[in-house]
Order: structure tokens, then sequence, then C-alpha cells
């Protein structure tokens, strides 16, 4: 398709796709992205398919569920959000839907490289693929989740500690810190057991956004097959620094 445009304009006499075109090739981009993203099936959890959950929990909780979600929603759609954001609490309260519905915004609509790893499967690959003649298969996706523009490490402190591990977390973690890289993490609450050199730079009060997620799990909740158990032994209740009000530690800039 061409446009009928000045002698002189510099796209004079240049094709353009037309309109249908042009909309496969996004699309087509779109499905390159999804596929490298590391989602599969989480593919379905978007910021539209999230439940607050009303008359479900208390309603201060599916408040907190509002709140959280506009947060994760304003960083994933910033064409360059500015520092992390840390989203905390007990098994199955929603940080990881909101986590993986802050990649598929990017890719869907903002058609931007993103990426959603769990970490100890990431770390089992990595470990699984390691040769001491040739970590090349190992090496380059290590190098590409280190690297690429928007990450979620899902699931952090889940992993067994060994130094290995310790050390391989703290060069992804301390790669994304000095570039400042926007990056999400999820964690079950409890971030004391994050090797030290890590959990330092995800709780940097300059840089990094924390939400407590105060909902219990959604599996125990009274649309769940599992509701009965909720009223017969009690929901697993978040530690102290789930339970905390969801006030945010806002980034304020970083001192470099």
């Amino acid at each position: 398709m061409y446009y009928d445009l000045p002698l002189d304009h510099p796209d004079r006499g240049r094709g353009f796709p037309c309109e249908c075109t042009a909309s496969l090739i996004r699309e087509r981009r779109r499905q390159e992205l999804r596929a490298q993203s590391g989602l599969r099936a989480l593919s379905r959890m978007t910021f539209e398919a999230f439940e607050f959950r009303e008359g479900d929990i208390p309603e201060d909780h599916s408040k907190n569920l509002f709140d959280v979600w506009d947060a994760v929603r304003s960083y994933a759609e910033k064409p360059w959000p500015q520092g992390w954001l840390l989203l905390y609490g007990t098994y199955g309260c929603g940080k990881t839907h909101l986590a993986a519905a802050a990649v598929n915004h990017r890719i869907a609509m903002l058609e931007r490289p993103a990426m959603f790893v769990v970490v100890p499967d990431f770390l089992d690959y990595l470990r699984s693929t390691f040769n001491p003649a040739s970590f090349a298969g190992g090496d380059d996706y290590f190098q590409r989740v280190k690297t690429i523009e928007f990450l979620v490490l899902d699931d952090l402190g889940a992993e067994h500690s060994t130094p290995w591990v310790n050390e391989t977390l703290f060069q992804l973690v301390n790669y994304r810190y000095n570039n400042e890289l926007p990056t999400i993490f999820t964690s079950n609450a409890d971030v004391e057991g994050v090797e030290d050199r890590v959990r330092s730079r995800m709780l940097d009060n300059s840089f990094t956004e924390r939400w407590a997620i105060q909902a219990p799990d959604y599996r125990l909740t009274a649309h769940s097959p599992a509701a009965g158990l909720l009223h017969s032994e009690g929901n697993a209740a978040p530690s102290a620094a789930a339970a905390a009000p969801a006030q945010p530690r806002r980034a304020r800039g970083r001192k470099r």
C-alpha cells in the first residue's frame, strides 16, 4: 500500500502493509513473545480475569486485592517501569496471577518482551543442563533471563539454599539491580530465608515497592470445593509481615 505524499517526503514511494496485514504481523509478534515468555498455561491469567472475591473474604481484604491489582497493572502499563515490585502473602492469595497478568499485558498490549520464571524450576533447569565441559545451553537461558526487558521471579524463597543456588540468584538479581531492569518478585510472605545479598537488593526502600496481600488462600474460600476446611480446620494465617496493612513502600529513586 502506498500513500500520496509530497515529493520531498522521506516516505514517498515507500510501501506500507495494509491494516489487515499489519494486524497479522502484530499478532505473529505477540505469539512469538508469548512462546518465549515461559507463561504456558498462565497465559489465561490476565488483569481482566482477576477476581477480588467480594463476599467470600472480608471487605478490607477485597479492597487490599484491588489496591495491589491497581499497583501491578500501573507498573506493567508503563513502557519502562521504574524500580521493582515485591508481592508477598500466603499461598493462593493471588500474587502469582497478578504477576503473570503483568507479563501477559506487556506482550498483548505493548508487544514488548517479558518472561515469567518460577525460581525453583529455573534453578532445576540450570542444574540439569550443567556440564563442566560446556555450559552453553544453560548459560544461554540464564543470560536471557538475566537481561530480559521485563521479568517476573515467582516463588522466590521456596528454593533449597546451597552455595551454588545463592551465587546463581545473586548474579541474576545483582545484574538486574545494577542495570535497573523492571522486575516483579513474588514470595510466600517470608523472605528471611533469601540469601543476604539478594534480600538486601530486593528490600531496598528507595528502589522496591512492597505490597502485602492480606487475602487468604482462594482454594479455601466460599466458592472453592475445599471451602469446608476453612471452617473445620481454619486457614493458615500469613506471617506477621504479610498480615500488615498493605501500605506500599514506594520507590523514590535510587542513589547511584
